[in-house]
């Protein structure tokens, strides 16, 4: 359960790892977005004053950015592909806005109705950029009104992949607190000294070791053998034959845990046999 528990955290892990990444992706092109649109209305309303040149500049910094195959992938990625045709016509009237204003200066923007196509595209725009999650900009903020309010759901993809993220994280707490509640009542279960020698069995291969203590489930041993945890193995105690695997070793001690709890008949057996059996290790 605890090597179960162990591979569920790491899946997790590297699932919040991804979600993480894709929540950043996600606000960096919404980011973008709102700092576009922002600019974009500054250089529309400057475009006839002395601040046109520095709007201009600004807005082509922004535009800048992205190209439209790498504007479309960070749309695909952050899962706002139903928009990327309304946002590619803006860049690209944009753009057009730009060239004609570097060229003409804003005399030609008015006189071809560019500006008023402009405003025309920046309705949709704002309408869009109303349902957005990560927006930073403090002069930007979603309107209530437009959208659906509930949290989570495909038009929130933030919202709802961090809500997806409590929910796996709460789920591996209470897989880690339910297995160490399992071991902890493992380890309170009674354990009984057996202090006399025995034989540990694994790799085709037999050694003396020396019992401390056994319990229904396991059993403490004294043994310079420091076998790989998880060995199968078999302690033999007279012609008592119990099989389980290696839990724990260091240089001195290990620990075996039992395949199959001991029937309470064969703990008894055992008991008698340590206390009734001499307790040196045979040479």
């Amino acid at each position: 359960m605890l090597i179960l528990t162990r591979l569920f955290s790491q899946s997790c892990l590297g699932l919040v790892f991804w979600a993480t990444s894709l929540a950043a992706e996600t606000c960096e092109i919404e980011q973008w977005l709102v700092d576009f649109q922002i600019a974009t209305v500054n250089f529309v309303e400057e475009a006839y004053t002395p601040m046109a040149d520095e709007m201009a500049s600004r807005l082509q910094n922004v535009a800048s950015e992205h190209s439209n195959d790498s504007l479309r992938r960070a749309l695909r990625d952050s899962g706002h592909e139903e928009h990327e045709a309304l946002i590619l016509r803006v860049t690209e009237h944009q753009r057009l806005m730009l060239r004609s204003f570097n060229r003409y200066g804003p005399q030609k923007l008015f006189e071809t109705r560019q500006v008023k196509k402009m405003r025309a595209l920046l309705g949709p725009l704002q309408e869009v950029l109303q349902r957005l999650d990560c927006a930073e900009d403090p002069s930007w903020g979603p309107s209530g009104g437009v959208g659906s309010n509930f949290p989570i759901g495909p038009h929130r993809p933030v919202a709802t992949s961090f809500a997806l993220l409590g929910l796996i994280a709460f789920i591996a707490g209470a897989l880690t607190l339910h297995t160490r509640y399992i071991q902890k009542c493992r380890r309170r279960e009674q354990r009984y000294p057996c202090n006399r020698a025995v034989q540990l069995s694994a790799y085709n291969r037999t050694q003396a070791a020396q019992s401390l203590d056994i319990s229904q489930n396991g059993m403490k041993l004294r043994s310079d053998w420091q076998c790989p945890l998880g060995t199968p193995c078999q302690v033999i105690i007279g012609n008592i034959f119990i099989a389980g695997k290696i839990r724990w070793s260091n240089a001195e001690y290990c620990g075996v845990n039992f395949d199959h709890p001991l029937d309470q008949t064969v703990l008894q057996q055992v008991l008698e046999l340590g206390q009734t059996a001499p307790n040196a290790v045979p040479a």
